[in-house]
């Protein structure tokens, strides 16, 4: 009924409400009232950080390029060691972040392709990069991006073996022979 009227107006209402924290656990704790949760709880997503969902990451930076450059009428594009960096990263504030690695580095790149300098040092150079920045001047590209992606398992993962050959769709033995050969320990994720 709106605010000085006398007779009711039917309305078509939905609500939108997202939270990274636990709402069942706060209702069991008498933190957020039981009633205003049975309201909103109606249709439930759980959205996983981007760091579980690294497959996502081409298509946000796609469309994250529209949001930072409109007037361009193409992103300039990555250099695939940015890319390799962009995807090893565990992304801990999400797309937020993302966003505004993409706005400084098409700055910084001048309408050039995205390279690696371009990026912020966080992105650059993660807090345990020590453990895959060995140099293996040995591998191919296809074996380089192989490393990336197991290095970002074991991070996401938490250095569980098992896990990570789930994540990735391998047996586990394949998993321990490429831990084995891209000379990483399991154990400096956990």
């Amino acid at each position: 009924m709106p605010l000085g009227e006398a007779r009711p107006i039917p309305v078509d209402l939905r609500v939108l409400a997202a939270t990274h924290r636990n709402v069942d656990e706060m209702v069991d704790e008498g933190s957020f009232r039981q009633d205003l949760f049975a309201r909103l709880a109606g249709f439930r997503i759980k959205l996983p950080p981007l760091r579980e969902r690294r497959e996502d990451l081409g298509l946000l930076v796609g469309r994250l390029f529209e949001r930072v450059a409109p007037n361009a009428t193409s992103h300039p594009g990555l250099e695939c060691d940015a890319l390799r960096q962009m995807f090893a990263y565990d992304w801990p504030l999400n797309v937020r972040e993302l966003e505004q690695c993409l706005s400084s580095a098409i700055v910084l790149a001048g309408g050039d392709a995205i390279a690696t300098e371009h990026l912020p040092d966080a992105v650059r150079n993660p807090p345990n990069a020590a453990q895959g920045s060995l140099t293996l001047p040995d591998l191919s590209d296809e074996d380089r991006r192989k490393r990336d992606e197991l290095i970002a398992q074991l991070k996401t993962n938490k250095g569980n073996i098992s896990a990570v050959a789930r994540a990735m769709g391998k047996d586990r033995k394949q998993i321990q022979r490429w831990v084995k050969r891209f000379q990483l320990n399991a154990a400096d994720y956990k």
